[in-house]
């Protein structure tokens, strides 16, 4: 039986990736924002749109909005959508995101449904996969999410320094603290298998550009 959701982290790097340091964490000190490669599956269809090479999402904003949407909902949002084009740790553009509606039903169950996919082959449908739906446990859809989170964060380094780029550096220091802390939330999650009110106003208040 295929799984209804599935979230990987293939590959993360600093741009350019060209660069035999774009792998290392404290290589490429101009890029802020950590790239990458996923495998987002529906029940085992993949539909992440990195079948095309210029597809690459923004790694550190795109955790710390998953890890939110363990505790609260999630409305269709092309400015600020689940994950981020990688262009700019500042915001995203267009075409090249991945968004779609989480509501919980309970604390216990999760739906995630109308999926917009901008990203993939050229002249693809951001639509195909609208129609999409799933419905899962919370639990099982905030231990996908805390794995990819996890993985993330691995790579992130937190001294990063980018001369010339203090303010753009001074947003990824506050969103890797985001990152940590979430992570940290869900895990206590897991561990009590109830999520208060405090969590979700905790969760809520974090802001991603």
């Amino acid at each position: 039986m295929n799984i209804p959701f599935e979230l990987k982290l293939i590959d993360q790097y600093w741009l350019p990736a060209s660069e035999s340091s774009s792998r290392d964490p404290h290589g490429c000190a101009e890029d802020t924002t950590s790239h990458g490669k996923i495998a987002l599956r529906l029940y085992g269809q993949d539909i992440s749109g990195c079948d095309n090479q210029d597809t690459d999402y923004g790694m550190n904003q795109s955790a710390v909005k998953l890890l939110q949407t363990v505790f609260i909902d999630h409305d269709l949002n092309k400015a600020s959508p689940l994950f981020f084009h990688g262009c700019s740790i500042f915001g995203t553009c267009p075409n090249c995101i991945i968004d779609f509606k989480v509501k919980h039903i309970s604390d216990d169950e999760v739906v995630l449904d109308h999926f917009y996919v901008s990203g993939g082959p050229i002249n693809g449908d951001s639509m195909r996969f609208y129609d999409k739906s799933v419905c899962l446990s919370n639990i099982e859809y905030a231990k996908a999410i805390l794995s990819f989170a996890r993985k993330a964060l691995e790579f992130l380094p937190p001294d990063k320094k980018s001369p010339g780029l203090e303010h753009e550096v001074e947003y990824y220091k506050k969103l890797r603290i985001e990152h940590k802390e979430l992570i940290l939330f869900v895990e206590k999650y897991l561990q009590e298998r109830s999520i208060s009110q405090a969590m979700k106003e905790k969760a809520a208040s974090f802001e991603v550009f």
